[in-house]
């Protein structure tokens, strides 16, 4: 399923493919062991009595991994950004290159490679430069005193041409006609 090509092997939805089918082959191989051992004659009640303590010690331990894996879900279900796209999230700037079940992986704009858990970013507030719907430019134009009007309305209209040139429209913030949504 998960080499299928409608599916991202890098994705978020490749991961959960993986876990849902770790976790089934998990519980169909204790059902098994318990069949097992019930018809080869081995008391069950201690065995699970143990199991219960064991298993508290096991969800205590982790429960980081769970709180990942949670918000790995809350990242699936709310999209707040996808591979590919351009985030500022814990002043770490740069491009999302995978979504995994416990991190995120972002390529910082040096080249580094940086690894934040899930359960992170679906609780800090995470900037999606990739969905912005326009690039704001503030900058200074400084001329001197003694510039002729004569140039300094060539040089407005020069800036005002250079500004005019129409970017690449994303396709996410248009609609089927390539109007702006």
């Amino acid at each position: 399923i998960v080499a299928s090509p409608k599916i991202d092997p890098e994705g978020i939805q490749a991961s959960y493919i993986r876990a849902l089918f770790g976790v089934v082959g998990f519980v169909a191989g204790a059902a098994i062991l318990i069949y097992g051992l019930s018809r080869v004659g081995v008391s069950l009640v201690p065995l699970l009595a143990g199991v219960g303590f064991g298993g508290l010690a096991i969800a205590l331990a982790a429960r980081p991994t769970l709180e990942n894996i949670i918000g790995s879900f809350m990242i699936f279900l709310y999209k707040p950004y996808r591979v590919g796209q351009r985030v500022n999230v814990l002043g770490q700037f740069g491009t999302v290159e995978s979504i995994g079940l416990r991190s995120t992986k972002i390529r910082l704009l040096t080249g580094h490679l940086t690894s934040i858990p899930n359960e992170k970013m679906a609780t800090v507030e995470v900037e999606n430069i990739g969905r912005r719907p326009h690039i704001r430019r503030l900058f200074n134009v400084t001329i001197t005193y003694d510039t002729p009007p004569e140039k300094i309305i060539r040089a407005e209209e020069i800036l005002k041409e250079i500004l005019a040139v129409p970017e690449a429209v994303d396709s996410e913030t248009t609609d089927s006609s390539g109007e702006l949504a």
